[in-house]
């Protein structure tokens, strides 16, 4: 008997080729933005990337383990929650 039909053997090659492309971010950072970045001027932020987009555009790979990156990214969730209380208050 055959352990493995084809149709399984192709169903596991795809798989196998398509699993790093879900897992993988589509960019990657190499060097770190060493510098505090405003805390006022950061708009978001990716976490899979640790990637701050600030105000004007401009983007800035960080360093997540740094003590005012942790603040940041804190900063930006309580404003994200404060605006969705806002939007949900609303009539």
């Amino acid at each position: 008997t055959r352990p493995h039909s084809p149709a399984y053997m192709c169903l596991l090659l795809f798989f196998f080729i398509m699993e790093p492309a879900v897992f993988v971010p589509s960019e990657c950072c190499f060097h770190f933005y060493v510098d505090r970045l405003p805390k006022n001027k950061v708009d978001d932020y990716r976490l899979t990337i640790q990637k701050y987009l600030m105000q004007n555009g401009k983007e800035f790979c960080v360093n997540p383990d740094q003590r005012w990156v942790k603040g940041i990214t804190n900063f930006i969730d309580q404003k994200k929650v404060a605006e969705l209380c806002r939007s949900d208050s609303k009539p």
